[in-house]
């Protein structure tokens, strides 16, 4: 398998995989901001989680900004 293939792989996995999670949540609740935070903040877990992705989305801390970016050739 192709490192081009892995990537695109683990890329959908991980588009798919959390969206599917979040359409089954509006489909049982329906589009409910206040309910989506009190859900989104239920358990200290689930606050690191969404901190997790929040921080570093917001400070610009992810590969494609980084500095010391690594130009790759297409493979």
């Amino acid at each position: 398998m192709r490192a081009s293939t892995l990537f695109l792989f683990i890329a959908l996995a991980g588009t798919v995989i959390p969206l599917k999670a979040f359409v089954n949540w509006l489909m049982e609740y329906g589009v409910h901001p206040v309910l989506f935070w009190q859900h989104l903040t239920a358990t200290p877990l689930s606050v690191f989680a969404w901190l997790d992705v929040f921080i570093p989305i917001r400070t610009g801390v992810y590969p494609l900004s980084s500095p010391l970016r690594v130009n790759y050739q297409a493979f």
